[in-house]
Parts: C-alpha cells; sequence; structure tokens
C-alpha cells in the first residue's frame, strides 16, 4: 500500500498495482521464488529465518 500512495504522491497514476491479501498467509515458496540473479528466496530465507520472525510469546511468528 506504500508504494501506492508513494506513487500516487509523485502524480504516477499509469501503472497497475496488484495487491495481496496474507491474512490467511503466504504460499510456500517454489522454484519460481528467485532474485534478480536468479538466486532461490528458499536459500535465502533458511540463512535470514533467526532475523525474519519475530516471538508473540507462544513461539516464533515468520513475517
Amino acid at each position: 500500500m506504500l508504494s501506492a500512495l508513494t506513487l500516487i504522491a509523485l502524480n504516477e497514476r499509469e501503472r497497475n498495482i496488484y495487491l495481496q491479501d496474507t491474512f490467511e498467509g503466504m504460499p510456500k515458496l517454489s522454484d519460481k521464488d528467485v532474485d534478480i540473479h536468479g538466486v532461490p528466496y528458499s536459500k535465502l530465507w533458511e540463512q535470514e529465518r533467526e532475523f525474519l520472525s519475530v516471538s508473540l510469546g507462544d513461539g516464533p511468528v515468520f513475517c
């Protein structure tokens, strides 16, 4: 949503924006999920898992 508001503030109104509802969770990573260098995000996820999670007292919640 922040991206959409930024584009509006910059008077950029010719782009299509696709937003996702993640209240039910994100889909699992697949082989198609890679960065601009072709590195799978699953590899990044495993390297940064502790950094990308927060604890709410009942166990980790992954962002």
